[in-house]
This record gives structure tokens, sequence and C-alpha cells, in this order.
């Protein structure tokens, strides 16, 4: 099944695919945060799934907003994204 059927079928309220979203996307969530300061990588991980949770239920996915649009938000994520300014502009 393609990540859009499986998609489409999360829509629907289907938990199955809706971890296979999650799984499928994994990788990429992965990838994403391994460049982010490694005390703030959990927390952003949650964030993310959070959002992309929120994205394929609401959504238009050909159109995904990028992480730090995901972060945005919510109060958490901006908090997130704050801290990790914080942090990249005091250890220049």
């Amino acid at each position: 099944m393609s990540l859009y059927e499986k998609v489409q079928n999360a829509k629907r309220n289907d938990r199955k695919a809706m971890e296979d979203v999650l799984m499928r996307l994994e990788p990429k969530i992965r990838h994403t945060i391994h460049s982010i300061e490694k005390k703030y990588q959990e927390d952003v991980e949650q964030e993310v799934k959070l959002r992309v949770l929120e994205a394929v239920r609401g959504y238009d996915l050909d159109n995904l907003p990028s992480l730090t649009d995901m972060l945005d938000k919510t109060k958490e994520g901006r908090m997130l994204l704050e801290r990790i300014k914080n942090d990249n502009s005091s250890s220049r």
C-alpha cells in the first residue's frame, strides 16, 4: 500500500494506517532531528510526531509544512525552537 493510501486510511481513523504512516516517516524524522542538539532530540521527535498526526488528519500532505513550521504551531514547539536558537548563539 502506498503512503498516500495509508494517509487516506489514517484520515478515516484507521489506527493501523496511522501507525504505518509514522513508521514510514520514522527514518526522515530521525534524520531531521539528528542535526539538533542531543538533549532536545527526544522532545523534538515527540513534537514532530504529534504534528504529523495532526497533518494527516487535517492537512494536505502534498504540502506538508517544514519542521520549523510544525514546531512553531504550539507553545511547546516555539519554546523548543527558542531554546535551540539560544543554545546555538551562545555556543558560537
